[in-house]
């Protein structure tokens, strides 16, 4: 008889198991671009996302960087929508233009360029349209045009979402022929026709105006056509290969790991995050216990890279659970031997939410420092002023004034313990 329960005896134990893992590195966080001056616009369907001019886009990228986010995808809003999408191919065009941005801003960051013309054609589908039909072969050379222009601006990806047959082999040829033979393709190969791309028609302004999708995306029903489309991709020239929904469609992902050696990305659409996002708001569920398992269950049917609008959630609830806590647990433990609740009410709080308390040992400029060198901003500047001496003199007099009004803020220090060992010695 076997004790599988052998293996989950402990943390440690669980970690050392763990068959897959959620990497910060392997996130790709999708923005939205506008033309405009001065938007910051949210999208009502899915909260904390949002449109940004070209002047405020640094804003989104100084989040993404803050949060050490390495790759994102970008989609373009253009001023302009026409019957042909010239503005999907315009090299100054609304993504060229963010490209060149972005680069000259933070030039590490590997930007995925989403290749289709519904966002820039007046009908809002992707591709040529004649008599009520969405060409094909026609539409070829104008995703080919809006790669290359990507291309040329500094795109490190290209990702051809339109769902064309054959429009890998056209965009692959183009590049190489302009001179971009090391640029990837990033292919939609397993697009499936789904209900699930609602909110992103919200933010990136690209419902179709007549119609729907269904002659050119996949029919949800059908799981080997989708091995099938991958197939003609990777022989077209894909490097790697996208499917998209995510969570409805693990299986496509875990029968293609098995069947190509390529890499497998996962696209957590916009419904996949709002339904979370909303069911969060209403108390329904813990977003963080429901996120991560989602992340970690996309890696186990495959995926190797996750497009997800959580990317910046995730790399937050990474980086805490990472958090050093070696020396603070050791003042922690010495504090409660002496102190009844730990030290102080801050320590109580700490303890309700399972974590251990932060002793602060030093501070620079609008930082404070624990005990084992975490930095966090001193957004209140209460006790920090006080004991670490930083900020303003006018804000550690008021601190000061309110101390000696009986009021104390309550920061644990490792002063603060040795005074109580030295008090019950």
């Amino acid at each position: 008889m076997e004790r599988t329960r052998r293996l989950r005896t402990s943390n440690y134990m669980r970690d050392m198991v763990r068959e897959n893992h959620v990497r910060i590195d392997e996130l790709i966080y999708p923005i939205f671009v506008t033309e405009g001056e001065n938007i910051k616009h949210s999208v009502e369907s899915m909260p904390g996302i949002y449109q940004y001019s070209l002047d405020r886009l640094s804003e989104e990228i100084n989040r993404i960087k803050e949060a050490g986010i390495k790759a994102i995808l970008i989609f373009g809003i253009p001023d302009h929508k026409d019957e042909v999408g010239s503005g999907a191919y315009a090299e100054d065009g609304i993504v060229p233009k963010a490209i060149r941005q972005i680069k000259k801003e933070y030039e590490e960051l590997l930007i995925i360029a989403d290749v289709c013309l519904c966002e820039y054609t007046s009908h809002g589908h992707c591709g040529l349209v004649k008599d009520g039909v969405i060409l094909n072969d026609e539409t070829l050379p104008l995703l080919a045009k809006s790669s290359v222009s990507y291309a040329k601006a500094g795109a490190d990806i290209i990702a051809p979402s339109d769902m064309m047959d054959l429009r890998v082999k056209a965009i692959r040829e183009a590049l190489d022929e302009a001179g971009f033979v090391y640029t990837p393709i990033m292919s939609y190969s397993a697009k499936f026709a789904s209900g699930y791309y609602g909110p992103f028609r919200d933010a990136a302004h690209s419902a179709p105006g007549f119609g729907d999708r269904k002659t050119y995306q996949m029919d949800p029903a059908n799981g080997q056509e989708a091995l099938r489309e991958i197939g003609e991709d990777i022989e077209e020239g894909a490097d790697l290969i996208i499917a998209k929904p995510a969570l409805a469609y693990m299986d496509i992902m875990k029968e293609a790991s098995m069947k190509y050696n390529i890499p497998i990305v996962a696209y957590n659409v916009s419904g996949e995050y709002a339904m979370v996002k909303a069911a969060a708001a209403n108390g329904w569920i813990d977003e963080k216990k429901i996120v991560m398992e989602n992340m970690v269950g996309l890696k186990r049917a495959g995926a190797k890279m996750i497009i997800t609008y959580h990317a910046l959630d995730v790399a937050k609830w990474k980086r805490k659970d990472k958090m050093k806590d070696t020396r603070s647990k050791e003042l922690y433990e010495r504090a409660k031997v002496h102190i009844p609740g730990g030290v102080n009410s801050p320590v109580r709080a700490f303890r309700a939410v399972n974590r251990t308390p932060r002793f602060m040992e030093s501070a620079k400029g609008d930082r404070i420092i624990d005990a084992d060198g975490n930095e966090y901003i001193d957004y209140v500047c209460s006790w920090g002023p006080g004991i670490l001496g930083h900020a303003h003199p006018q804000v550690i007099k008021k601190v000061m004034d309110s101390c000696e009004n009986g009021l104390t803020f309550g920061a644990p220090t490792e002063k603060e313990v040795i005074l109580a060992e030295l008090i019950s010695e």
